[in-house]
């Protein structure tokens, strides 16, 4: 059986790991927008480039530069679809969201923390599966 001292460490280490997951999720969404933006960003500049340079005076060049940008545009929708920014960054936010509704609910002691025994341990439980 725990003390009350052990009690009050093992809630201490329960509460940091929350707020520490809460800060992974924020930093790791954070990222993930940065990134989906900014080569969505890239990838619409380069599209709308393409035109433009089409208008301009033809020179020999010309063809070579559009295609190079057309498989610029290409490459940047390969890289996000296979690191999958904005799908990450919905998921890391989503799990920021609900590990800070977990928190309210349990410094509340509402939903499944109200009436128990040992919210504690309902906590260290919800937080490993979230």
């Amino acid at each position: 059986m725990l003390d009350q001292n052990d009690k009050g460490e093992a809630l201490r280490f329960t509460m940091d790991r929350l707020e520490t997951r809460m800060r992974q999720c924020h930093r790791k969404a954070d990222q993930a927008k940065f990134f989906a933006l900014a080569l969505k960003t890239i990838q619409i500049v380069i599209a709308g480039a393409i035109p433009i340079l089409a208008l301009a005076k033809p020179s020999a060049s010309q063809p070579s530069v559009n295609g190079i940008l057309g498989a610029c545009i290409v490459i940047i929708e390969g890289f996000q679809h296979t690191f999958k920014f904005e799908q990450f960054w919905i998921r890391y936010r989503q799990g920021q969201y609900e590990l800070e509704a977990e928190k309210g609910q349990y410094l509340n002691k509402a939903g499944p923390y109200e009436g128990v025994s040992n919210p504690d341990a309902v906590l260290v439980i919800r937080l490993d599966s979230i």
